[in-house]
């Protein structure tokens, strides 16, 4: 069973925090306080939904990272460093954009949330983004 990761926009009590589904099981992690490395990750991205709220449409869920598994940690853990940042707004671009291109359905070994940010981990990076 695949694990659904993303960040919470919606207003209430968990607004602005990561959200982790496991079939019906859902946690949420507050960005300042946690980190959280993803394992055998998949951008997805439902792409006629993020047009719609990219020409003006109300954001509604049309993104997410899909993961093999998730490790929460308190603090940013050290030994990890970062390759680069990967965004998502639809208000700006319809999809997953990594160092300037779109990435939708881009996979990876390894990322690691930091604050509000979403990092990809090269696993042998010689050029690594220190964070902390």
């Amino acid at each position: 069973m695949k694990t659904i990761v993303r960040f919470h926009l919606r207003r209430g009590e968990h607004y602005r925090h990561w959200q982790v589904k496991r079939g019906s099981e859902v946690r949420y992690y507050c960005p300042s306080q946690y980190s959280l490395i993803l394992w055998g990750c998949r951008l997805q991205n439902h792409a006629k939904t993020a047009q719609k709220i990219h020409d003006g449409a109300e954001k509604s869920v049309c993104a997410w990272v899909e993961c093999e598994m998730v490790e929460v940690h308190l603090d940013y853990p050290q030994e990890i460093a970062a390759q680069g940042e990967i965004t998502y707004n639809p208000r700006i671009t319809p999809h997953w954009i990594r160092d300037g291109e779109a990435c939708d359905k881009a996979e990876f070994h390894q990322m690691i949330t930091y604050q509000s940010q979403l990092y990809w981990v090269q696993e042998h990076a010689d050029n690594l983004l220190q964070l902390c």
